[in-house]
Formats: structure tokens, sequence, C-alpha cells
């Protein structure tokens, strides 16, 4: 047992030091011609608080990770496909989308530089992970076959809707600091809010549902190729979650005000949660009669 810690905390070292390598040598390679171009709040930032959040970040996408590998038996370059898909669908695609929704200086080169940065990070994760966790994944995949999946994935993605606006009203909307930071005026009640949501950008309503589909898409992919008890998985799926969309918002910035950008930790952990929830509950297993 010791030995088994002594070599899985060596191990998750031996990550967080490549992968923290990578996300530098990547920053600064693609960054550095438009860190200026940044908007900024004008606070002043701790240069240890980006550091410290980077790796407290790196940390948990690496435990993330283990836990993935830890129930997968497939082949190692099967599972690094997986395990990057995973990373880049929650930490480039549920994490960007917004940003260029509700952000003018997003939709520029500065907002696809950032994009490939968190990409390309996913892929360095993901084979660091490769090479360095193993995979002993044992029994049977915990989803049912693909046929007849599309109304519980669709319900999972409507769901979404339902926690994205709940969630971010209660948490975010409500305080003052974020409503100004997004120029969203007076505090409305929650219905109000929602009818004004609906009435002017109604499209966006579109766009959460296309990310409900992918947090249920990250979820089917654990639970498809996954190994081991129901459960296990679901945390797996919520770690992933958790470290690839919520984590990053540990990482002081110039650019969001400290309250905003921990209210939308708060937000996304609760979401992470949530979602992980739903996808346990919601995507069918399989049946005794599919376990023959």
């Amino acid at each position: 047992m010791l030995r088994t810690v002594l070599f899985s905390g060596l191990r998750l070292l031996g990550f967080v030091l490549l992968q923290s390598i990578a996300v530098m040598v990547l920053g600064g390679i693609l960054m550095a011609e438009v860190a200026g171009d940044l908007p900024t709040t004008g606070a002043a930032v701790d240069p240890g608080g980006p550091l410290g959040g980077m790796l407290l970040m790196t940390v948990s996408q690496g435990i993330a990770l283990m836990l993935l590998f830890r129930h997968l038996s497939l082949g190692r370059w099967q599972a690094f496909s997986l395990a990057a898909a995973i990373a880049i669908m929650v930490g480039t695609v549920l994490t960007q989308i917004d940003s260029f929704v509700y952000f003018d200086w997003f939709r520029s080169e500065l907002g696809w530089r950032i994009v490939a940065v968190t990409a390309l990070s996913g892929l360095s994760g993901a084979l660091w992970a490769c090479l360095l966790f193993p995979r002993m994944g044992e029994g049977e995949s915990q989803l049912a076959s693909l046929k007849g999946m599309l109304l519980p994935v669709l319900l999972v993605a409507v769901i979404h809707i339902a926690v994205y606006y709940t969630v971010g009203y209660v948490v975010v909307w409500v305080n003052d600091d974020a409503r100004a930071y997004y120029d969203g005026g007076e505090l409305l009640p929650f219905f109000t809010h929602i009818a004004d949501v609906a009435a002017t950008s109604g499209w966006v309503i579109a766009v959460q549902l296309v990310r409900g589909l992918f947090w249920a898409a990250v979820a089917m992919l654990v639970y498809r190729h996954g190994r081991g008890l129901r459960l296990q998985l679901s945390l797996t799926i919520f770690a992933l979650y958790f470290s690839y969309h919520a984590m990053p918002l540990v990482v002081p910035n110039g650019f969001m005000p400290d309250v905003v950008r921990v209210l939308h930790f708060i937000e996304l952990a609760i979401t992470a949660v949530l979602m992980a929830a739903l996808a346990h509950f919601l995507l069918r297993q399989k049946s005794r009669r599919e376990n023959g």
C-alpha cells in the first residue's frame, strides 16, 4: 500500500513538472506577441498568485487524469487520444465558448491564441499522463449501447441550460460587482431576467444546449471506455469537469476582478457537481441482459 502511494505521488510529481514546463513554454511562444493586448482592470497582480494558481490547477488535472487512466484498459495511444479529447472538450471548448459569446476582445487573434494554448496544453497533459500513469481498468463498461442514448443525452443537454442560468444567477449575477463587469444593469427577479435574456439574446440558449451536449459527450466517453464501479467512474467525471473547467479560475489574471473570478469559480465548481450527478443518474447503465 505504502509503495503504491509513493509511486503514485512520484508519478503525479513528474506530471506536474512536465506539464508546468509545457504550459510555460506554450504560453511564452504563443502569447508573447499579444500579451499587451489583454484587457486589464488596472489592479496589480502579485506574480506569486498566478504561479501558485497554475500549480494548483496542474496538480488537480494530474489527479483527474490519474483517476481516468486507472480505469482504462485501452492501449497507450488509444488512452492518449481519449484523454486528449476529454481535456480539449472540457478545458477548451466548454471553457472558451462563453468567452467568445460575451467578450468582443476574445473574437480576435488574441482569443484564438488563448484557445491554442489551452488546446495544446490539453494535448501535452494527455501525453504526460499516457507516459506516466498506469492503465489498470477491469470489468464491464458502465454505459448502455449507444443505441437508445439519444434521449438521455438530449435530456442532460436541456437540463444543463437550467443549471447554467440558475447557478449563474444565484452565485454570480446577484453580485453588484459581477453585473457591473458585464454591464448587466439593475438586478431583475430571476424569471424576469430569463425572459429578458430570451427576448434580447435567445440564440445564447442554443449555445448552452451545445455546451450541454459536450458535457454529456465527456461523460459518455468515460462510461464507455472506463472500467470499474459506476460511482468510481462518476467521481472521475466530476474530477475531470472540476479540474479542467473550474480550476483555471484559481489563476489570478489582470482582466477579471478577483471577486468576479472567485464567484465564477464557485459557480463552475457547483456546475461540475451537478453535471456529474446528472450524468450518473441519466446516462443509462447496461442492463443485466446487456451484461450477459
